[in-house]
């Protein structure tokens, strides 16, 4: 996302004497439907990656025998450290003819390549252009035509300098050395280096490598060049571009944690600070957030974090500027998507009738508009007198139970926060009355007396157990993800037929018609039941319909808050009978 905002002393003056004719022409090739053609020139003449691209150029080879040939001519477009893709390059030279044209656009290294066929000593160079406008341009080299010339290839250099980029001011050490391609061996002689800004240096006694220094006094791209004349009088030679900056120079860089955010939702950005010679860089920060506000940092020194809030959805192009001690300023600008503001819903469900002195299953379910996980704190009231309870939220349903210990009907308040303090709220009425049966019953577990649901008012979907015996009290259930629990006071003391002794049963309401089926078999003494098997029933809310395979509760998914009940009979799934008993039903909240 970041780019640097430096100008290069050569570019920028350009670019701003020529913007006028570079907006005629958009202008122009805007209301032809051009809008292509508009964003290549937009991209090319951006001055915040125009102060970053260089422009090399390489020959091979660089020196001709006698009668001239074919040369390869070379340009490298990089925008920092990345190449530039895509771009078209026009080569010129001062003789010769192009093979296939002066103009060749850059493959995905940055390069781009067209040969040139001399009989004679040329000078060549190379530039970009948009609309007219010459956007960048490379540094000038020779091609030398002569008998005293051996072809590259005979002398292979090895140039390497140190450090990289290399600083105005400052002293560059450049190593070369030559190996003859012939064998390998090392090659001696007499080592010329002409450092490209006019300056130059002679080792007479050359042999395997040498070692040098150079000040360069301005920042700009140099053509190094290197030639070896051996104890022939043979001459090789090879030219390299080297890359001088303005080491007082300081680099600023500007990013975001991410390139899509949301309004009215804070977001980090980073600010770094970089001298020409790597170190730490120092200065006076400005932020223009491109929604008419602005934040001044002041002073920072290497690295600094801000964040920004932005309000409404949109595209905005925000630009951090950089003032150093001696007066220059360095920009560098990204642009930001905003979009819609993340929103939190809450849902809370419960049965909407209580027992008194039984406790009630209530969930809570909050969601995002991204879809991503809500997390925070949940506080509960619960209107009855009792205090307010709190809850961690750590997935998108959260389970608790309550007691009320009076009649009345009572208005049940969560107040949900997110972790990001977005807020959401939901209520609902339940009312609590005084069992008059005695019995058990209750969201989540109960147990004990009579049935809390009409029995005989069932339509039951495997044998009919309304008028068997209530021999066994329901002490409690339990429903989690991965199994059943029927908690009953006559486990393992039925009769044991095949290595069963009864079956669990569920009751749920359908359509307005309450349903009863069987959905498992109970070795001796079993009360649990895993049933999420196979694996396209992952949990025993998907698992238990299929189970009991008769429809309707066949197709039947349970929904957090609904109202089920539980029981266990002796053996009634199919024909086989051990007695003819059953527990009494209890009422349970469906958890999740």
């Amino acid at each position: 996302m970041s780019q640097s905002g430096r100008k290069s002393r050569t570019t920028a003056p350009r670019l701003r004497d020529r913007r006028l004719s570079v907006l005629l022409v958009m202008l122009a090739a805007t209301s032809l439907g051009g809008c292509k053609l508009v964003e290549a020139i937009e991209n090319l003449t951006n001055p915040n990656v125009a102060s970053s691209r260089t422009l090399s150029l390489r020959t091979s080879p660089s020196t001709l025998p006698e009668g001239g040939g074919d040369v390869e001519l070379e340009a490298t477009v990089r925008v920092g450290d990345a190449p530039e893709a895509g771009v078209p390059v026009t080569f010129h030279s001062s003789g010769g003819t192009f093979v296939n044209g002066a103009t060749a656009s850059t493959d995905s290294d940055g390069k781009a390549r067209v040969t040139l066929r001399i009989t004679a000593s040329v000078e060549v160079s190379a530039s970009m252009s948009a609309a007219g406008v010459t956007v960048a341009e490379s540094v000038s080299t020779t091609i030398t035509v002569g008998d005293d010339v051996v072809p590259d290839g005979t002398v292979q250099f090895e140039i390497s300098t140190k450090p990289k980029p290399a600083e105005s001011d400052e002293p560059v050490v450049i190593e070369v050395k030559a190996r003859n391609s012939s064998d390998g061996s090392w090659a001696a002689g007499v080592l010329r280096i002409e450092f490209g800004d006019g300056k130059k240096v002679t080792i007479e006694d050359f042999n395997q490598k040498a070692t040098v220094q150079h000040t360069y006094r301005e920042p700009s791209i140099f053509n190094l060049v290197v030639s070896l004349t051996d104890s022939d009088g043979k001459l090789s030679r090879e030219t390299m571009p080297l890359k001088v900056i303005d080491g007082t120079t300081t680099e600023i860089t500007f990013s975001a944690a991410t390139a899509d955010w949301y309004a009215r939702e804070d977001l980090e950005f980073t600010v770094k600070l970089t001298e020409g010679n790597g170190r730490k860089g120092s200065g006076r920060i400005s932020i223009d957030w491109g929604d008419g506000r602005s934040t001044k940092l002041g002073e920072i020194v290497g690295t600094a974090k801000v964040t920004h809030l932005y309000r409404e959805r949109g595209s905005y192009r925000a630009m951090a500027t950089v003032t150093t001690d001696s007066g220059k300023t360095s920009a560098a600008s990204f642009r930001i998507r905003i979009g819609d503001p993340i929103s939190i819903d809450g849902t809370l469900v419960a049965n909407q009738s209580a027992w008194v002195g039984e406790p009630v299953a209530f969930v809570f379910t909050a969601t995002r508009s991204d879809g991503e996980r809500a997390t925070g704190d949940l506080n509960v009231s619960f209107a009855d007198g009792s205090a307010a309870q709190r809850y961690s939220v750590t997935s998108t349903s959260t389970r608790f139970e309550h007691t009320f210990s009076q009649e009345g009907t009572f208005t049940v308040t969560a107040n949900y926060t997110d972790d990001d303090g977005r807020k959401a709220k939901s209520s609902i009425r339940i009312t609590a009355t005084i069992q008059d049966d005695g019995g058990g019953g209750g969201g989540g577990g109960g147990g004990g007396g009579a049935d809390a649901i009409n029995a005989s008012s069932l339509t039951y979907l495997h044998a009919n157990v309304a008028n068997w015996a209530v021999t066994s009290t329901t002490t409690s259930v339990s429903v989690t993800k991965d199994q059943i629990c029927i908690h009953h006071t006559k486990a393992g003391q039925w009769q044991d037929i095949g290595g069963v002794e009864g079956n669990p049963w569920i009751v749920a309401n359908i359509g307005g018609t309450w349903y009863a089926g069987t959905y498992e078999w109970l070795r001796p003494g079993q009360v649990c039941k895993s049933i999420a098997v196979p694996q396209e029933f992952p949990d025993t809310a998907h698992s238990i319909g299929p189970h009991v395979k008769r429809s309707p509760l066949s197709s039947w998914v349970p929904k957090p808050g609904e109202t089920v009940y539980f029981f266990v009979s002796t053996l009634a799934r199919d024909s086989k009978r051990n007695g003819d008993q059953r527990s009494n039903l209890v009422k349970v909240i469906w958890p999740y």
